[in-house]
């Protein structure tokens, strides 16, 4: 099964709470950004959110048909008259460009108890909505908000109701982070079995208990087409599926060629253009991913490297970080042992013995921290300096 990325960056972006407001141009910058990266769809934006949404989003519509890009714009909508209407008059003004309405409403009895809907009214809005949109070139997904906190009853309802309809996927959202890989696989393969093995279905997952990598790892096993999420994870409350990750997951054990290159340069973008501020340990893109100070897993990086090992970052390193166009970092710290402080110095070419090696790591194991190379020869100066002396 080949899967697909769908990009919801923008539209979430904008929504944590601590992230800046973008210019047009660093939107259009994202949406180049995930075309290079091999994404193949892209959450424009909420057109009927506000009038400065309406006209983000055809601004981006013209860039995008400009540069003729491969990637496909999505406009997000709610199931009712007024945005369908909205919709297709961003249709008529860019009738020749592919694009497709992810139409979203949240599904749990929680949320149909606090808004008064019901099943017969959300029947009738989904028909009046399909009988406006399906014959103008759209492309729509059926995007159920909350389904992993729906009851048994209420998702055979929609199966039920999608049977009615030709939409061209379905979006299983787990839109508070709540759910747990084994309902995952539960919910997936249900969707699955009841719709056939054809029909395109999406998981659209946030990460408030942790879970979003996992589950959308067992979204993907359970038989899902497309993935939805962020780069770097940006989003709402604790964010959303970080899409570097399920990347880097995809090429390296499924075969994929995503560009992860590329995908490391649009996250330290957002990064930048959002004002994000990222772990350090953060898989992937955060400063100290490829980093150790530990004495053993120095050691026996260096052992590799003596023997030539063509694999030798593998001993303590998961991946080869030039697959991000990253290097790995061996650094001076309390843990490190005496190996590793050896080789800073040889390759700096400087002399020294066992005691004044012995008594540098002394002098670094007192610092209770990192430490640059430029410090560690200036101490070993030093104490050269006080042996000569006695």
């Amino acid at each position: 099964m080949n899967i697909e990325i769908e990009d919801d960056s923008l539209r979430e972006g904008l929504q944590a709470i601590s992230s800046r407001q973008l210019s047009s141009k660093q939107a259009e910058k994202m949406i180049l950004a995930a075309d290079r990266c091999g994404v193949g769809h892209f959450i424009l934006g909420f057109p009927s959110a506000s009038t400065n949404e309406y006209q983000r989003v055809l601004s981006l519509l013209g860039y995008l048909e400009s540069e003729k890009l491969q990637i496909k714009p999505w406009l997000l909508s709610r199931i009712n008259t007024e945005d369908a209407s909205l919709c297709l008059k961003v249709r008529e003004l860019f009738p020749k460009t592919s694009m497709g309405i992810a139409a979203f409403r949240g599904v749990s009895e929680l949320r149909w108890k606090v808004e008064g809907w019901t099943e017969k009214l959300f029947g009738e809005d989904l028909k009046r909505f399909y009988e406006m949109v399906h014959s103008s070139g759209f492309d729509i997904s059926l995007n159920l908000e909350d389904i992993t906190r729906a009851s048994e009853n209420r998702i055979d309802f929609l199966l039920n109701l999608i049977r009615s309809f030709e939409f061209g996927s379905v979006a299983l959202c787990d839109t508070l982070g709540v759910a747990r890989p084994r309902e995952v696989q539960t919910l997936v393969g249900k969707f699955r079995s009841e719709l056939g093995e054809s029909y395109p279905l999406l998981w659209h997952g946030h990460n408030d208990l942790g879970l979003a990598l996992a589950n959308t790892l067992q979204a993907i096993e359970s038989g899902v087409n497309i993935v939805s999420g962020t780069f770097t994870g940006i989003g709402e409350r604790s964010g959303n599926l970080p899409l570097e990750q399920i990347m880097l997951h995809l090429n390296l054990f499924s075969g994929y060629n995503f560009d992860l290159q590329e995908v490391r340069r649009y996250c330290e973008f957002l990064i930048d253009a959002f004002g994000i501020e990222m772990t350090p340990w953060t898989p992937i893109i955060g400063e100290h991913s490829f980093a150790t100070q530990a004495g053993t897993h120095a050691a026996a990086l260096l052992k590799a490297k003596e023997l030539n090992y063509g694999e030798d970052k593998k001993v303590f390193l998961p991946y080869e970080p030039e697959l991000l166009g990253r290097i790995e970092s061996i650094e001076i710290g309390p843990n490190s042992g005496k190996k590793q402080i050896a080789s800073v110095l040889e390759r700096n070419q400087i002399e020294f013995d066992d005691l004044l090696l012995s008594k540098l790591v002394e002098r670094i194991k007192s610092e209770r921290r990192v430490t640059t190379e430029a410090k560690l020869i200036n101490w070993l100066e030093d104490l050269r300096n006080s042996h000569e002396r006695i």
